[in-house]
């Protein structure tokens, strides 16, 4: 998953999870927060997938010789 594949899914699906978050923290202020929060991890959590999935396939494709 590239930006723009988050971006496509944030614009698919922003709204329900924020609107998700907003039901769960009780309240517009706390669930924008909470939806924040939500993201940035959802970002991260994705960048070090996507880095270990990057090394795995370059080393399946050139192993290091030592």
């Amino acid at each position: 998953m590239d930006k723009n594949d988050f971006e496509r899914f944030v614009l698919d699906n922003g709204k329900d999870i924020l609107r998700f978050c907003i039901m769960t923290a009780g309240d517009k202020e706390s669930g924008c927060e909470l939806y924040q929060n939500t993201m940035l991890k959802l970002m991260e959590k994705l960048t070090k997938v996507m880095r270990f999935y990057t090394k795995k396939i370059r080393n399946e494709l050139a192993p290091d010789p030592w």
